[in-house]
């Protein structure tokens, strides 16, 4: 699972010590095979395919109305990138993104004009 792959750099940002690294999968340590909730630095774990992007996505939704500036990141494998509901959310999101961008755009044109009037 991808998720072992996260706890060296998960303990290099600080969230657990580097020491947890040696007891992974071992009785008594947080640090399963399988990623849980319990573990710093994981937000949420998701199981159906194509999940994660969705509660990805509302999380930087979120943080972008509350003008917070941090990054959400997702960490997907190659079965959920061939879902093609997976494709068609990322598209509509790209699309979005620049509906949204050419609006800003003009508005802040729209005041240059009428200041510089």
């Amino acid at each position: 699972h991808g998720s072992i792959c996260m706890y060296p750099i998960l303990a290099d940002l600080g969230f657990f010590p580097a020491e947890e690294l040696e007891r992974v999968c071992q009785a008594g340590s947080f640090l399963g095979g399988i990623p849980d909730p319990v573990i710093p630095g994981y937000e949420t774990v998701n199981g159906s395919l194509g999940h994660g992007l969705g509660v990805a996505s509302g999380m930087a939704l979120g943080l972008k109305v509350k003008g917070m500036p941090q990054d959400v990141v997702v960490v997907t494998g190659d079965g959920e990138l061939a879902r093609p509901g997976l494709r068609l959310r990322c598209r509509r999101g790209r699309r979005r993104r620049r509906r949204h961008g050419r609006r800003r755009r003009r508005q802040a044109t729209a005041r240059v004009t009428s200041s510089a009037a």
